[in-house]
């Protein structure tokens, strides 16, 4: 296990910055994923761990030594990537061996190592198999067995599981999350798909144009979005959003009006700074309500209707245009074109000022 340590971390690509002053602790044994848009920088910022690329100014420490000038030989990690980068010409347990070999390892621990990692990967069946003659979800198994058999201190992961299909990616999910437990050692894990992340990681780090939005665990982040735009990355489906007018009272809450005449109260303090200047409601379609009567304070037209099986996704027009996502259960029985009673739960509302800076989460 190894401790990580990126101390103003920077990336310059032909004068563009790439990577704009990362500092991020990982402690011993974490698993730790790097999340965000395409182009954010986060397979820019592993490379630079795994010595891949160069560190354009900054310190990477593992353990205390810093890793600047260390040759990725000698960092003592693996690396297992996107496209397997196996080599088709050898079997399966050759594969798995190659760097053994390389080390000079005796053929007995070769043999050793090789043979407990294919029985916790479930390869034994395949080890005299080319890749060619197996599956993605396989061969990606081979992937991360050729890392494993080095008991290196430190895993990388970058995007490991885009290339495969939906129901194979939540196999691998478990799988991954299952030997991280079973290892123990620090794992760094790259990915675009922030369903990876809420299930995979102890803590995620987001990542826009080079830089940390925002580090916590999964529940952190869902529940305290520090901005806009982390609220808007982390979960699925994504927050809504509605413009908003900051009331002014004399209490220690804030009265907002919304399109349409809406007015809501709720619980967060600091709104004087608000009262004046645009800002936004957000609210997780899992947590809109759909209401009756009195408590009904919005009203909208079902312009869709996504029957998910557990869960069902209303997509609903209202007055002013403006669309919400609702989440409702499996068998709720919706109809487009259907007029739709809902209400935003004050405990469940975020406010964001003109920035996008989270105001406070009410409750």
């Amino acid at each position: 296990m190894a401790l990580v340590e990126l101390k103003n971390i920077r990336k310059t690509y032909h004068a563009a910055e790439i990577v704009r002053g990362v500092s991020l602790t990982i402690q011993p044994g974490e698993f730790v994923v790097f999340v965000g848009p395409s182009g954010c920088g986060k397979s820019t910022l592993l490379r630079m761990i795994a010595g891949l690329e160069d560190i354009s100014s900054g310190e990477l420490l593992m353990d205390g030594r810093v890793m600047n000038a260390v040759e990725p030989a000698g960092r003592g990690l693996a690396m297992v990537f996107q496209s397997y980068a196996l080599y088709p010409h050898m079997t399966v347990r050759r594969n798995m061996e190659f760097g053994l070999r390389l080390a000079r390892m005796p053929d007995a621990e070769r043999a050793k190592r090789v043979g407990e990692v294919a029985r916790i990967l479930k390869l034994e069946p395949y080890l005299d198999c080319k890749p060619g003659a197996l599956s993605g979800g396989q061969r990606q198994r081979v992937a991360i067995g050729r890392a494993i058999v080095r008991h290196p201190k430190l895993f990388l992961f970058d995007e490991p599981l885009s290339n495969l299909d939906a129901e194979l990616r939540g196999h691998m999910r478990v799988e991954l999350a299952t030997l991280h437990r079973r290892l123990g050692a620090t794992t760094i894990y790259v990915t675009h798909d922030q369903v990876e992340a809420m299930t995979m990681a102890d803590r995620i780090v987001v990542l826009r144009d080079g830089a940390i939005e925002q580090v916590g665990t999964p529940l952190e982040l869902y529940r305290r979005p520090c901005n806009r735009f982390v609220a808007g990355f982390i979960g699925s489906p994504a927050m809504n959003f509605l413009p908003l007018t900051v009331v002014p009272t004399e209490t220690h809450e804030v009265r907002v009006e919304l399109a349409g005449g809406v007015s809501l109260t709720l619980p967060i303090h600091y709104q004087t700074r608000l009262v004046g200047i645009p800002a936004t409601l957000g609210i997780r379609p899992e947590h809109v309500r759909i209401a009756h009567g009195d408590e009904a304070a919005f009203r909208g037209n079902v312009l869709a209707v996504e029957h998910l099986g557990a869960l069902t996704l209303v997509h609903v027009r209202l007055p002013d245009d403006r669309m919400v996502v609702i989440q409702a259960e499996g068998d709720a029985d919706l109809r487009i074109g259907a007029d739709l009673s809902f209400a935003f739960p004050a405990a469940h509302c975020h406010l964001f000022d003109a920035a996008g800076v989270s105001c406070a989460l009410a409750g």
